[in-house]
């Protein structure tokens, strides 16, 4: 009986010892990165509201995932994102609109709206790490009134490109870094209502 004890307490203590060496979680936000171009100048088009962001709903996850290619995706189990990826996006891109258009030329939210702001809405179709790089490609909305007051919509499409990513930390800082490049090609887009 008590060798059998023995051998229980040891099997108990065995399991324990193994639990206390799992891997820690690990949780990652992004940064806003605005992006600033010499060579554009100041945007002067009605103010601007970012009305929504969708993801992929592969990215839907609190994990990190990652789409590899060749129809793979890495899921990191040990490294999660400290809020849903679309709220992420969605802040990074929101600071990053705000810093880099003018005072007065973006809205953050509907309560800050003026009667000729118009709508972005953001939809992110794929976001894929490969060869030392990671695409992203998004295709976006304008709406609002024109200059007459008529609805109108415009739509754009955007293929970015960072760094490869294949750290948690990297590819945080790779998708803060896109946010930044997409702040840019929707100020450089978005047309004044005619």
């Amino acid at each position: 009986m008590t060798h059998k004890r023995s051998i229980l307490a040891g099997a108990a203590l065995l399991a324990l010892t193994a639990c206390g060496h799992s891997p820690q979680t690990r949780f990652y936000t992004l940064e806003p990165v605005p992006t600033a171009s010499a060579t554009t100048p100041a945007y002067d088009g009605p103010p601007l509201h970012l009305a929504a962001l969708k993801i992929p709903s592969l990215f839907d996850r609190p994990e990190i995932a990652r789409d590899t290619g060749a129809s793979e995706i890495s899921v990191d189990e040990f490294s999660h994102w400290g809020a849903p990826l679309d709220v992420l996006l969605r802040s990074a891109l929101q600071s990053d609109l705000a810093a880099g258009l003018p005072a007065g030329k973006f809205a953050p939210d509907v309560a800050s709206r003026q009667a000729n702001t118009q709508d972005i809405s953001v939809s992110i179709l794929s976001i894929r790490t490969a060869a030392g790089e990671t695409a992203m490609d998004v295709a976006w909305t304008q709406t609002g009134k024109d200059a007459r007051g008529a609805e109108m919509s415009r739509s754009h499409q955007a293929h970015l490109m960072a760094g490869a990513g294949t750290t948690p930390v990297a590819y945080s800082e790779t998708l803060s870094v896109l946010m930044g490049q997409l702040a840019l090609t929707i100020e450089q887009g978005v047309a004044p209502p005619k």
